[in-house]
């Protein structure tokens, strides 16, 4: 049973439903369709449930720091009203411990009235956005099939005309762009100097033939150009956690890296359903669904749920071919989601493995480029 937390993630849904209908969206079209079952919009008395739960495991897991998510769908389809009262009753009722709060959206609805509610609530914004018109536009498209990419980008440049600093951008791989195009399409075109690449939320049960190898291609690429400008400035959060590996600390992300007692992530839904990290929710349904809510459940009673110690496990008790691999202490195999099958849950190596070992090697040059020992790595590898 977990004794105590330095940091909790919690992703919050807050609204369930959404004003796009992009293809490859884990929370609709994942094979998991609770959400039909909840509230659209987070009510308020749920909210208030919310605080006491947090409080009581806050204090009973000495929770130092508390990262919420405000998710969706989209979040900012919530009434700005009800919004600035939700924030307004964390703030005050989580000041005990360090809060920091931050929202993903797809940014088409963004004005300056949002804008000046972040500002209010020290709410960063996390943009989703996929590259430049012709990559966004494949598969971020509203529910009438028309692309987002000109209503997100109205909204980046919004943000930036107001002066918000405090936001950075989300943009999942699409196999089909050019990981150098994408790399300068965010961090030159539309400005950010900070935001993650992610890996598509894909298993073994559901992985195309060929995406391996064109994943590879797509990182390496982004991380050679981000390597060759050499603009610190820049920060990658999917490379930096690389890079924090290899000088031999922990990421400081619950799914990068070998297990950290420390740290929990857990989703809580509209209606007060707890869940795992929800990127698991493309997985299986004993995987994702606990039973457990914030009404039945306290914090602790429920990251002691199986789920939490199947994880564990997967992090700890890597497969044959992770345990003789001399990257194991980088990526303790992978992000959990990415490692599952039906056949053998999280027993798996990464469907990304080839991909993971690639981009390593490059991030290990680099650091013997720019001056790091490699008996230092050597260190780091062998710990």
């Amino acid at each position: 049973m977990q004794e105590t937390i330095d940091r909790l993630f919690v992703i919050l849904k807050i609204v369930e439903r959404c004003n796009l209908a992009c293809s490859y969206c884990y929370f609709f079209f994942g094979g998991d369709e609770s959400y039909l079952k909840h509230s659209p919009i987070i009510k308020k008395e749920t909210i208030v449930k919310l605080t006491d739960f947090l409080i009581q495991g806050a204090k009973e897991l000495k929770v130092k720091e508390i990262y919420i998510y405000l998710h969706g769908g989209e979040p900012l389809l919530k009434k700005k009203q009800p919004f600035d009262e939700m924030c307004q009753l964390l703030r005050e009722k989580l000041s005990f411990v360090d809060l920091r709060m931050s929202v993903q959206t797809n940014g088409v609805l963004l004005d300056k009235e949002w804008i000046d509610l972040f500002k209010k609530h020290q709410v960063s914004v996390g943009v989703s956005v996929d590259g430049s018109k012709e990559i966004h536009d494949q598969y971020r498209v509203d529910h009438k099939g028309r692309g987002s990419y000109e209503r997100t980008k109205r909204g980046i440049d919004l943000l930036r005309n107001e002066r918000y600093h405090n936001f950075g951008a989300l943009s999942v791989i699409n196999t089909a762009a050019s990981g150098r195009k994408v790399y300068q399409h965010l961090s030159q075109e539309l400005g950010f100097d900070s935001f993650d690449l992610l890996l598509p939320d894909l298993n073994h049960d559901n992985k195309p033939e060929d995406l391996n190898s064109k994943i590879s291609d797509f990182l390496s690429d982004a991380f050679k150009t981000w390597a060759e400008e050499g603009n610190q400035n820049v920060r990658v959060r999917f490379f930096d956690s690389i890079i924090t590996r290899l000088l031999g600390r922990n990421s400081g992300f619950i799914n990068f890296g070998p297990h950290q007692e420390n740290i929990a992530a857990l989703t809580i839904s509209s209606d007060g359903d707890l869940n795992p990290d929800d990127t698991l929710r493309s997985t299986a349904q004993n995987v994702i669904q606990t039973g457990k809510t914030i009404y039945n459940s306290s914090l602790k009673q429920f990251l002691d749920q199986d789920i939490f110690k199947l994880l564990k496990k997967a992090k700890t008790e890597l497969p044959g071919d992770c345990q003789k691999c001399v990257w194991k202490n980088i990526c303790a195999g992978g992000e959990p989601v990415n490692r599952y099958s039906s056949a053998n849950g999280f027993d798996n190596p990464s469907i990304y493995c080839e991909s993971l070992k690639r981009i390593y090697e490059l991030a290990t040059k680099y650091l013997l480029k720019n001056g790091v020992a490699a008996e230092e790595i050597a260190k780091n590898l062998a710990a």
